[in-house]
């Protein structure tokens, strides 16, 4: 497909940003919404999302299911959505700099474009017609019309297990000459996001949500994000050249090792408390050689003591798998050790 054919290429821009619309642009999904107040209920539907993300129910399946629970005409739908869904609070803004700066931005959406369209026309205004929208569509049920009780259904974008694989429409612009293809972003946080996100140059993964579950299991690199402010900060960065996309992908999955680690670490300490383990904290970025040759701190003051001396410390758990005494018992313990590198300043208040 040629670059003129191709919508977000009209500009000849040298970025695009394709997107994900609900929980992604929004602070809340609005299927989640209508099936949770009008459908089946919240219980029903995160029982098909777990579903889903154990791989045991396609999101096809899953989604019918849902959309199939609302039976409310589908003008009340749209009207009960304007007036309960919330725009990220960092959207707006980076989309009058993407317009400002011929970054398009494309909406790829495993909702309905009638939904998504109007929700952007009442949170954007009218400059929201400008925005491209790939997703699934609504139709009348036979005899029926779709603002009447059960009147109405959804339309599959096409016939993926997806409802909408939407790397169908990223990938023409990947298979265009290196002299005319685009720098590609992708921002998301579901199941559904998975393969535009493997198409793309950047993935920008909502936190805490399941597209990081999945880019992890899959291997998938990405950088998480809480909100638009981010994103905007990150892609003005690249733009400028004070960056590229490889170089923030890596800090990225390497962000998010590290405050898994931490994570993991801290679930750790907190059931080790019950136990006896030996816990030793040092400024050396090499693990202790023997646990014999410390001292044992309390863990306030260790932490105290560290955040005097260094700005950053290395926290080291370890516990012998030799048995320990503790009066006629004796306990063994698994022996096992981490070091990872963590501010004092977020440990010492």
């Amino acid at each position: 497909m040629a670059p003129s054919t191709l919508p977000a290429m009209k500009t000849n821009p040298k970025f695009v940003f394709f997107s994900d619309f609900d929980g992604t642009i929004t602070t809340r999904d609005s299927n989640d919404f209508l099936t949770d107040n009008l459908g089946y209920g919240e219980k029903l539907r995160k029982q098909s999302n777990q579903e889903v993300l154990h791989e045991r129910e396609s999101f096809r399946d899953s989604f019918q299911g849902m959309m199939d629970s609302v039976k409310t005409p589908y003008d009340k739908c749209i009207q009960t959505l304007v007036e309960n869904i919330k725009l990220d609070p960092g959207f707006k803004e980076f989309y009058d700099w993407a317009r400002q700066n011929n970054i398009p931005v494309v909406i790829l959406s495993s909702g309905m474009e009638p939904i998504i369209r109007a929700l952007l026309l009442h949170l954007l205004g009218p400059v929201a017609e400008e925005i491209q929208i790939v997703s699934n569509q609504v139709a009348p049920r036979d005899g029926k019309s779709i603002n009447e009780e059960g009147g109405w259904q959804i339309i599959f974008h096409d016939e993926s297990h997806f409802g909408h694989d939407k790397s169908l429409e990223i990938a023409p612009y990947q298979q265009l000459p290196d002299s005319e293809r685009p720098v590609m972003f992708y921002a998301g946080d579901g199941v559904s996001d998975l393969s535009a996100a493997k198409e793309t140059d950047l993935l920008f993964a909502k936190k805490h949500h399941d597209l990081v579950t999945y880019c992890v299991k899959q291997d998938v690199p990405f950088t998480e994000f809480e909100d638009w402010s981010s994103i905007l900060a990150t892609v003005k960065r690249i733009a400028a050249g004070e960056t590229d996309v490889k170089t923030v992908a890596a800090e990225g999955h390497e962000a998010f090792k590290k405050e898994t680690l931490f994570s993991n670490a801290s679930t750790a300490f907190s059931n080790s408390l019950s136990l006896p383990p030996i816990l030793l904290f040092t400024s050396s970025p090499s693990a202790p050689a023997s646990a014999s040759s410390y001292k044992p701190r309390s863990v306030s003051s260790s932490v105290r003591a560290a955040s005097r001396s260094s700005s950053a410390y290395t926290v080291f758990f370890s516990v012998s798998s030799a048995a320990i005494s503790n009066s006629s018992r004796a306990v063994a313990y698994w022996s096992w050790s981490f070091s990872m590198m963590a501010s004092a300043e977020d440990l010492s208040a």
